[in-house]
């Protein structure tokens, strides 16, 4: 036993310790051009965390280690085929008697130099090292200084994205092989989406990755990170995507406020169901305010919240340094992080207003995920989103938060030009349909003013003094796509139809909110999941009823049946005189049983065209594809009444 204990005393585990993971030699992969990806990067954050400790004399808290060999070619093997590992460390090769005579290799926006395959080995190296630290309890946790990046790498044939190896991906299957550890988070904060990373573990049911990167709808590279992409067949939702939208204008791009809503209403809660062994942080830096490619607006102070969070789920975490190319910001940011992963007390705001963009790209991940984890769906959490944007914006918007902004009893709502055309041509005296117009305002939502400079509308909000009520929103029309639309997104729009009887019905549920009598969401769905729900007459019927018996009252609310039965044989009069065509728009109807009232209103106008337009009616006299499904509705609200 006193052998035992001696050999146990000599391994001087410490749990106190930070691992500081940092390497010149990392300098050796460098490209013969200016590129964002240099040795600066990590020059920068060495000199910044090094005077840190020195300054704070806080040497003993701290392990270094600055030099390492290349990993093992088995190692590489955990995540690469030999194929890929060949074609790095043959770039530079002679071929038979033929000299090669390259000194860089450019492979689309990724370079490489004679001695790049090596560094690249020798970073691998340096993580694995930081994972031995920590698992064997030598390290607390630890911060690694590392480049070439690897986040990018892991799907496809060769280098690309800065990236060569995938260090966090070979560091997780290392954890796992060698020290038997099961479940790992990968936890990336690059202002890109983990392409690499989430294609190596997409079947993987013990490894959670998440991703929070800017997304713009496909656009921003890497192009990948829909939120759709929920993990394979056999690891449904441990791939979460939670993608920024960001329109061009600085003050809709997410910061500290959206980064930490994120987290609290979303991440975390996830984490801390799944309850991981292990933390890996994809640390990049280029989601910081200032980084020329990510031009978002992430803080120190925000790096620093993740970092608590993540610590005070699972201590052991490991911060692998992946992009950020604005030198001072991403070395500020690294030492944010190290000094988080110190214990350093950090006051963090009180209060935090996250804006359109970061509410959008949150709820769509919540709904993607909130039937597995259960945990987003407690009552804590959802009063948690309410409090910052509405219990029902999401359903007003068909889940595109991102366009709205409530007030209290106003919505802004930021259109597409068509819809803006539209809304500011109902007062113009010039407008040739302005008679017409005249006739349909009042069943829209009352407009209050119009900013032709953001595109955006300050209407009446629907919802207000309505906040405990059942909401419907029904997609009029047997067709909702439009005349000039792509054939993709026609045949796209005729499957949708198909799935719920809407070329009988004349509509489609486009969202539904039902609550009980304590105002509690029983029922929350909206786009595929609301169609596919209510996809017949019957169930139409049913759950119509639910919404006027909202708060589970006895009986139907009989002066909102009458009501909105009233209004909709008036919206249908009118529109026999319009010739106009309307698509793709809708009717919200909003019972609050408990305040006792009600609000009905036709919303949306991206797509209003002249009759004869419409390419597969062009004799028809009025608009009988909506006026079909309103004459339905009618029939279906009247059956209500009667029964």
């Amino acid at each position: 036993m006193q052998q035992i204990q001696e050999e146990f005393a000599k391994l001087k585990i410490d749990t106190s310790i930070t691992g500081f993971i940092h390497c010149q030699e990392f300098d050796k992969h460098f490209s013969n051009d200016e590129h964002y990806e240099n040795p600066q990067r990590t020059q920068s954050i060495d000199q910044t965390i090094q005077n840190y400790i020195l300054s704070k004399n806080i040497k003993k808290q701290v392990e270094q280690l600055s030099q390492f060999k290349q990993c093992d070619i088995n190692h590489l093997k955990l995540v690469y085929d030999q194929k890929y590992i060949d074609f790095v460390e043959g770039l530079f090769k002679d071929v038979g008697d033929k000299k090669n005579t390259k000194n860089f290799v450019h492979l689309g926006d990724t370079y490489l130099c004679k001695t790049s395959a090596i560094t690249a080995r020798k970073c691998v190296q340096a993580v694995l090292e930081g994972v031995d630290k920590i698992l064997t309890q030598e390290w607390k946790n630890a911060f690694c200084s590392v480049r070439p990046p690897g986040h990018h790498s892991g799907h496809k044939s060769q280098p690309n994205g800065f990236c060569i190896f995938n260090n966090v991906a070979i560091a997780a299957k290392y954890a796992r092989q060698k020290y038997n550890v099961i479940k790992i988070v990968i936890f990336d904060w690059d202002v890109h989406h983990c392409d690499g990373t989430e294609a190596i573990f997409y079947e993987d049911p013990n490894t959670l990755v998440i991703s929070i990167h800017r997304y713009d709808n496909k656009t921003f590279y890497p192009g990948s990170g829909d939120p759709n992409k929920i993990g394979g067949k056999n690891a449904e939702f441990k791939n979460i995507n939670v993608g920024w939208n960001v329109n061009w204008k600085k003050d809709d791009a997410p910061g500290y406020d959206d980064y930490v809503y994120a987290f609290d209403r979303l991440l975390g809660p996830i984490i801390k169901q799944f309850g991981p062994d292990f933390i890996i942080i994809s640390a990049g830096y280029d989601s910081a305010m200032g980084d020329p490619l990510g031009c978002i607006n992430n803080t120190r102070e925000g790096y620093q919240y993740i970092t608590e969070q993540l610590s005070q789920i699972c201590p052991k975490v490991l911060a692998v340094l992946e992009g950020g190319y604005n030198l001072d910001v991403t070395a500020d940011c690294a030492l944010a992080t190290f000094q988080q992963l110190m214990g350093v007390p950090q006051q963090f705001p009180a209060n935090i207003q996250p804006g359109k963009c970061g509410l959008s790209a949150v709820t769509t991940t919540v709904d993607k995920h909130k039937d597995f984890w259960t945990c987003l769906s407690s009552k804590e959490l959802i009063e948690y989103q309410r409090k910052y944007f509405g219990q029902v914006a999401d359903l007003i918007s068909g889940g595109h938060l991102q366009a709205f902004e409530i007030k209290d009893n106003l919505i802004i709502k930021t259109t597409k030009k068509a819809e803006f055309k539209f809304y500011s041509s109902l007062t113009d005296l010039s407008n040739p349909y302005y008679e017409e117009n005249q006739r349909l305002i009042k069943f829209l939502p009352k407009l209050i003013s119009f900013d032709e400079k953001t595109c955006s509308i300050t209407m009446e909000n629907l919802t207000y003094g309505l906040e405990n009520g059942s909401i419907l929103d029904l997609k009029m029309g047997y067709k909702t796509y439009h005349p000039y639309c792509t054939a993709e997104k026609r045949i796209k729009e005729m499957k949708k139809a198909a799935q719920c009887d809407q070329n009988q019905m004349g509509l489609r549920v486009g969202g539904i909110k039902i609550r009980d009598q304590n105002g509690e969401l029983t029922i929350n769905k909206h786009g595929s999941e609301a169609y596919r729900l209510i996809r017949n007459e019957k169930l139409m019927k049913d759950y119509i009823e639910q919404i006027f018996r909202s708060n589970q009252a006895e009986q139907p609310n009989r002066e909102a049946l009458q009501g909105c039965i009233k209004f909709i044989q008036e919206l249908i009069e009118v529109l026999q005189t319009i010739k106009r065509i309307f698509r793709s728009t809708s009717i919200l109807i909003i019972v609050d049983n408990i305040s006792k009232k009600y609000q009905i209103k036709w919303i949306d106008f991206n797509y209003v065209m002249k009759l004869s337009d419409d390419d597969e009616n062009p004799k028809e006299k009025m608009d009988n594809n909506i006026i079909g499904g309103l004459k339905f509705l009618i029939s279906m609200l009247k059956q209500i009444e009667q029964k």
